[in-house]
């Protein structure tokens, strides 16, 4: 029988009686159960947007690895698709949203820069900006992009979060 990642991922949560999870530990449930960098992030997102996990999934599906050239971080367009659709306009006339939206994409790009030095896949991967030594991988019997995708995958969850919640807050 073949189970979908979705599916898959539900089961080991279903099966798992533990505590409400951190929004990034649903995203590493989502990357280590298979799903992509960005597909794992914009997953996070589906109580928060009110939208399937399914469709997000597909969503984000395209945009791993930088788009598969190195460019920007798949975690990274996952956080800013999850921003667009919280924070974003609804409608072509409403340009306050348009602006805030932009404003929140700056901010996230700003902060995950500083904590990485780089948004960029390949610079990320090259493993001089995540921290991350190839033993340290090693040990812990991970692939060192795995090891280094992970950590964008937590940071950019918990950026987005952030920058959604304190919208929410200012707009009541």
């Amino acid at each position: 029988m073949s189970f979908t990642l979705f599916e898959r991922v539900k089961e080991v949560t279903m099966s798992v009686n533990c505590p409400k999870e951190s929004n990034e530990d649903i995203a590493v449930r989502y990357h280590s159960g298979g799903a992509s960098c960005s597909q794992a992030v914009l997953a996070a997102f589906a109580s928060e947007l009110n939208l399937p996990e399914s469709t997000l999934l597909s969503m984000a599906s395209p945009f791993a690895t930088g788009m598969g050239r190195g460019e920007m971080c798949g975690t990274c367009i996952g956080a800013l698709i999850a921003i667009g659709t919280a924070i974003g306009p609804q409608s072509v006339d409403d340009i306050a949203a348009r602006k805030a939206s932009r404003e929140a994409t700056h901010e996230f790009l700003q902060r995950f820069e500083e904590h990485f030095g780089s948004y960029l896949c390949r610079d990320l991967v090259a493993h001089k900006k995540i921290g991350i030594s190839a033993e340290a991988a090693a040990a812990s019997n991970e692939k060192l992009v795995d090891a280094s995708c992970r950590q964008c995958v937590i940071q950019s969850t918990k950026i987005a979060f952030d920058i959604i919640a304190k919208h929410r807050e200012q707009k009541n």
